[in-house]
């Protein structure tokens, strides 16, 4: 399962190196005349998880690299520390355990100053694959272009974990993305949606609401005052997670319109916490 979290990661670094300021996309970052709140995304959370990741296996795995986080736990409690010295603290710890040459192999510049995504890691893609399998048969359905019937239910995903449903939503809108210009992704049977996944369609999880209705929205083609868009603008109303509130605005932005996701922001906008509320104006051009 661990590797199955990290080819989610993988695939939200991805997408936010493809999207971000390039310049931000580092792990360290130059902040010199610039706002930090700008820099804010996923890129230290899942780059800096790859990060970590190729140092364990490169050092030797979970059981050398365990007792490494214990000791950096134990050195900075209660402090803070820079880039330059958690490299410094682990010449530290691994050089007397003679791994001073596979520290010294790592392109240290290339990992913490460079744009861009990272090396892409070696993954056990065993329950990926179960849920790329079933996503496809969604872009063949509509690349087939027979809407007749949907002979797709929310039995098929039975056996599927909770991590497994949240890479199905993102899957399915990655593929219909990459087919909308080739065949007809038909909003009609997008909005069977609900009627076809009811889990989904009533879930509280906001991972899965938030990826549930991107795929509705950016493919539904739904109109402001329905059902679905309104429930979505009044629980993105009562979001204050940057997480979910910038590309929920964004989605109501690009999905139904810029003035349909302003009037919602205006009547909210005194929920978010200022650096929110900074952050959305600017994605709203309001700033």
């Amino acid at each position: 399962m661990r590797h199955f979290n990290l080819i989610g990661g993988w695939n939200a670094l991805v997408e936010t190196c493809e999207t971000f300021d390039p310049k931000f996309t580092k792990l360290v970052w130059d902040l010199e005349n610039g706002d930090p709140d700008d820099a804010f995304s996923r890129i230290p959370y899942e780059k800096g998880s790859f990060f970590l990741f190729k140092l364990e296996n490169k050092l030797g795995g979970k059981k050398e690299f365990d007792p490494f986080v214990k000791f950096y736990f134990s050195k900075f409690r209660y402090k803070s520390l820079n880039s330059a010295e958690f490299v410094e603290t682990l010449y530290e710890f691994y050089e007397p355990r003679g791994k001073k040459e596979i520290l010294d192999s790592i392109n240290w510049e290339r990992e913490l100053f460079e744009s861009g995504l990272p090396d892409k890691p070696e993954l056990d893609t065993t329950l990926a694959d179960e849920v790329y399998a079933y996503g496809d048969k969604w872009a063949e359905y509509f690349e087939a272009g027979d809407f007749q019937s949907v002979p797709f239910n929310e039995t098929d995903i039975d056996s599927f974990e909770g991590e497994q449903n949240m890479l199905l939503l993102e899957y399915l809108a990655d593929k219909f993305k990459a087919i909308a210009g080739d065949a007809s992704v038909s909003p009609e049977i997008i909005k069977q949606f609900p009627k076809v996944y009811p889990k989904f369609a009533n879930s509280k999880n906001g991972e899965i609401v938030s990826a549930w209705n991107n795929l509705l929205l950016s493919y539904g083609q739904y109109k402001s005052e329905d059902a679905v868009v309104q429930e979505y603008a009044e629980w993105l109303g009562h979001t204050g997670r940057m997480k979910y509130a910038r590309p929920g605005y964004k989605l109501l932005k690009n999905g139904i319109s810029r003035d349909f996701a302003i009037e919602v922001f205006t009547k909210y906008k005194q929920f978010y916490h200022p650096i929110c509320r900074t952050m959305i104006e600017k994605d709203l051009d309001l700033a």
